[in-house]
Parts: C-alpha cells; sequence; structure tokens
C-alpha cells in the first residue's frame, strides 16, 4: 500500500486537528503523529515538510482526500486517527466525538479483531 503525497498531508491534517480538539496536544500525541509518516517509510526532514503542508491545508478538503482512497487505506487512517486519540492515555469526549464524526464523513473502515 503506497499513499501519495496529498493522502499523507490530509491524513496528517485529520491527526493534527483531532489531537487539538480538546484544546491541546499533548507530548505522546505529538510523538504518535510520528507514526504514519514512519510507516510510510518517510525521514524526518520528509516529516517536517508533510506537517508543514498538513497546517496549511482545511480539514474540508482532507476529509474529501480520504473519502477517495480505497478500503485499505481507509482503514489504515482509521486506526493513524485512533492511536492519535489514544496516545495520551486518556481519550476525551470531544476526541472521541470527532473520530466518530470523521470516520462516519470519510466511509471509514474501522480495525477490528475479526478484519486483522
Amino acid at each position: 500500500m503506497e499513499f501519495s503525497k496529498i493522502e499523507k498531508v490530509s491524513i496528517l491534517n485529520l491527526a493534527i486537528t483531532m489531537a487539538f480538539i480538546d484544546g491541546k496536544m499533548t507530548e505522546s500525541e505529538q510523538d504518535a503523529l510520528l507514526i504514519p509518516t514512519k510507516t510510510f517509510g518517510d525521514t524526518d526532514l520528509d516529516f517536517k515538510v508533510l506537517m508543514n503542508e498538513a497546517k496549511k491545508i482545511k480539514s474540508t478538503n482532507s476529509v474529501a482526500v480520504v473519502s477517495q482512497m480505497d478500503d485499505e487505506k481507509k482503514m489504515y487512517a482509521a486506526a493513524c486517527l485512533g492511536t492519535i486519540i489514544a496516545a495520551d492515555g486518556h481519550i476525551d469526549k470531544a476526541e472521541l466525538k470527532l473520530w466518530k464524526l470523521i470516520t462516519n464523513i470519510c466511509d471509514l473502515r474501522t480495525p477490528s479483531i475479526i478484519v486483522l
């Protein structure tokens, strides 16, 4: 599975939005943002470039891009976003609400034991 640059940026944009929905981004949430880029095979420099671009685009654009991804990529995106909201050991109600909204709007298949 290979992600395009815009797909990577869109996933990171939604992850940033999700991490800040409760008003703050914890250090563990910041660290968790590295997970998708490491999985993509990107370097730390790539991460910085992707993060800068992710901060510039609108979440509505990211939702549109993620919605068009295939089911395998969508499941990966859902797992990444779930990892972000659980990274600090506390899933805030606002984070969970946004995760459910994004997974619904983007038609993301959420991972389960049965699928894995």
